[in-house]
């Protein structure tokens, strides 16, 4: 159960690392000023860190990475889309703490 779970963290955060190559693709179709682009990404970045680490406190995924919890115990009663794009915002959440990293450790070099 850790494993799958720190492979999900690992893997989203990798993908932050080659994150650049989307956005360079989304350079070339954005036709809005860059003032407005710079807002909608700084407005979309705050609301995905906030879901995202509500999500990972609600959902109790440190326990999971901690081996606190060896059986994850799933509730059937919630729908399956809101399961989905909890996970879907941690995942954006460690793809965008690991694009933040790469992005940092360019200015440096």
């Amino acid at each position: 159960m850790a494993c799958s779970y720190w492979g999900f963290i690992w893997m989203s955060v990798h993908a932050g690392l080659h994150w650049n190559m989307i956005t360079v693709l989304w350079k070339n179709v954005r036709k809005l000023p860059k003032i407005y682009n710079r807002v909608i990404r700084y407005v979309t970045q705050t609301l995905i860190v906030a879901y995202g680490l509500s999500s990972f406190v609600r959902r109790d995924i440190s326990s999971y990475l901690l081996l606190k919890n060896h059986f994850v115990a799933y509730d059937y009663s919630e729908p399956t889309l809101f399961f989905l794009i909890d996970y879907l915002s941690v995942m954006a959440l460690f793809v965008l703490a690991g694009y933040v990293l790469v992005s940092y450790l360019r200015r440096l070099v």
